[in-house]
């Protein structure tokens, strides 16, 4: 079984650590609180076995994560972040 890792973000950054991660091995999460996003980026990221959410970050998202990749553009005090540390989830930036 794939170990589970979320990304934090649809932005150049977060795409690149979601393929790396992709291509590494890892059963990738990739979200994104803004709903607003360029659809040809998600349907490639799908196309690649990407799971891709935007417009909010779900539990079903979050649970069972390893670790969460996070953009340096998301401040610490957001509430994702304390989401994450009161699941125990390590927090790593790109």
């Amino acid at each position: 079984m794939k170990e589970k890792v979320l990304v934090l973000g649809l932005s150049k950054s977060g795409i690149s650590a979601a393929k790396y991660l992709n291509k590494n091995g890892y059963d990738v999460y990739l979200t994104e609180s803004k709903k607003e996003v360029n659809e040809s980026e998600v349907q490639e990221l799908k196309n690649l076995g990407i799971k891709v959410e935007f417009g909010g970050h779900s539990e079903g998202f979050i649970e069972g994560s390893s670790f969460a990749v996070t953009s340096p553009g998301i401040p610490p005090k957001s509430e994702i972040f304390k989401k994450l540390n009161s699941k125990n989830i390590p927090i790593i930036s790109e």
